[in-house]
C-alpha cells in the first residue's frame, strides 16, 4: 500500500482510492475508489527490452550512471552491514 495525502494506491490489486479533484480531502469525504487497468507484464522482460533500446539509441535511460552507481553503493553497504553487523556510512 502506497499512501499519501490525497489518496492510496494498493499494489498488486492496482485498488485507487483518492479524492474527487473538485473536493477538499476531509476524514468526512468518502474516497473514489478504482481499479486500475494496467497491462500486467514481466518486469524483467521490459527492464531487458528497454535495455536493448537504450543500447539502440532509441531511447533515453530512464535512470544515470551516477544513480546506478548509487544504487550499487547502498546495496552493497546493506550487504557489509548485515556480514559485519556494524553500521556502514556512505
Amino acid at each position: 500500500m502506497i499512501a499519501g495525502t490525497a489518496g492510496s494506491l494498493a499494489i498488486p490489486t492496482m485498488r485507487l482510492k483518492s479524492y474527487d479533484s473538485d473536493k477538499e480531502p476531509s476524514w468526512w469525504v468518502p474516497f473514489r475508489e478504482e481499479v486500475l487497468d494496467i497491462r500486467r507484464e514481466d518486469p524483467l522482460t521490459r527492464q531487458l527490452e528497454h535495455f536493448v533500446q537504450v543500447i539502440q539509441g532509441q531511447c533515453a535511460p530512464l535512470v544515470s550512471a551516477a544513480d546506478g552507481l548509487r544504487n550499487l553503493m547502498v546495496t552493497e553497504a546493506v550487504r557489509h552491514s548485515a556480514t559485519t553487523q556494524k553500521t556502514v556510512y556512505l
